[in-house]
């Protein structure tokens, strides 16, 4: 599989789920991408496993690791995790798991391995997390590190900040997985925030007032190469911008894009293939917009001071900071902050150990990336300088050659 950031799946070790049923999904979280692997973990059950092994199509097996059995992985041919202090087994492809930052940074021939508890765990209370951000991206994590424990699909990009490779859940996946239309979700959710990461470097932002309008500077855009798209309509009804989402989605869920809307809360948590929003100054009060979109959906805010990113990092999943300089697209522009602004925000989110991700927006152009990706932002918001360029495909592929990865450990390859 090639360098992407990775999404894992622990099976939980006991299920009132039928064997078909657990298998369905499985097969299910792999085929549409959801999931890049998924752990067979049943430390009391082998006849269990094997009964998975034979329910899910051959053609996944690849992708799939035991948990205790290394007789099972060694006659089905599936890769193998080991367990705490086990030696691996001759001839077994193994990942394995890590519980401090010194054994994540020993080297091995893992292709991958979990470290945790990285945030409060979810299904084990009590066990909390273990590490600071900061000691996570001071020290810097070797390929391969996936960041297990607490773990949602909003954490994501959290954990590509923290320089984590992928991440790995266990009870949020199974949560209602015996209701088809509520694992469907859950899938849906997983492939966004996937999306997140992958197209973190570069968010076109819309600039039309009508549905039509929209979804084609967002089509051209995503032809480009964005996978990111920010659908804002300030003056549209919202009967607007859903139909706007509607003529959008079905190209974005093909090319692996993710929408999310600005200001429309309601209209966020309504529509699943809506991911998130984004919200401004005057836009509905975090807490209040987390309470109607759930758990699971993302908070992008804006700031534009390092005093409103350090109140809005605890309740957001990414700043928007700027603006770089002036840009005709926003009528209520704030102060402009330049290089040196940008700069300071970032600055202040590392000291404080903050590591939600920032990208910056306002005015930017291909030309100014190597001087804006210097101040610590992690990519671009951009609208104008794709919809208004004379090829807004070749716009975008410039700015996408000029952003680097959220994750820059991305360049590892996980072998299958």
């Amino acid at each position: 599989m090639e360098a992407d950031f990775i999404s894992v799946i622990l099976t939980l070790p006991h299920t009132s789920l039928s064997a078909e049923r657990e298998a369905a999904c499985i097969s299910h979280l792999l085929k549409s991408g959801a999931a890049s692997f998924v752990h067979l973990r049943k430390p009391d059950d082998p006849r269990r496993v094997s009964r998975l092994i034979e329910l899910i199509p051959a053609a996944l097996h690849t992708r799939l690791r035991i948990h205790r059995f290394p007789d099972i992985a060694r006659r089905s041919g599936i890769g193998y995790h080991l367990a705490d202090g086990e030696v691996p087994p001759p001839g077994l492809a193994c990942t394995r798991s890590c519980h401090s930052l010194d054994d994540a940074l020993r080297p091995d021939r893992m292709a991958y391995r979990f470290l945790s508890p990285i945030f409060n765990s979810i299904s084990k209370p009590g066990y909390n997390a273990a590490f600071s951000p900061s000691a996570l991206m001071e020290n810097g994590l070797p390929p391969g590190t996936i960041g297990l424990g607490g773990v949602t699909p909003r954490s994501f990009l959290c954990l590509a900040r923290m320089g984590f490779h992928g991440g790995a859940m266990l009870g949020w996946i199974w949560e209602g997985a015996d209701d088809a239309e509520v694992f469907e979700t859950r899938v849906s959710v997983l492939l966004a925030a996937r999306a997140m990461v992958r197209g973190f470097s570069l968010q076109f932002i819309t600039s039309a007032p009508t549905a039509e309008l929209t979804a084609a500077q967002a089509m051209q855009a995503m032809r480009g190469g964005c996978r990111w798209v920010q659908v804002r309509m300030k003056d549209a009804p919202d009967s607007e911008v859903r139909e706007a989402i509607s003529l959008i989605g079905d190209e974005a869920l093909r090319l692996g894009a993710a929408l999310i809307v600005d200001d429309r809360v309601e209209l966020a948590a309504s529509i699943p293939q809506v991911a998130g929003v984004h919200l401004g100054h005057n836009d509905m009060p975090r807490p209040e917009a987390r309470s109607m979109l759930g758990p699971d959906k993302i908070i992008g805010s804006t700031a534009n001071t390092p005093e409103q990113a350090l109140a809005l990092a605890p309740v957001s999943d990414y700043l928007g900071v700027g603006p770089f300089r002036f840009t005709t697209t926003k009528k209520k522009l704030a102060p402009l902050l330049g290089a040196a602004g940008i700069a300071g925000v970032c600055s202040a989110l590392r000291r404080a150990a903050l590591p939600v991700p920032v990208v910056a927006i306002g005015g930017i152009l291909p030309a100014d990336l190597p001087q804006v990706m210097n101040t610590g932002a992690n990519g671009v918001a951009v609208s104008g300088a794709i919809h208004a360029a004379p090829s807004p495909e070749e716009a975008t592929a410039q700015f996408l050659r000029g952003c680097p990865t959220l994750n820059k450990n991305n360049t590892h390859t996980i072998t299958i």
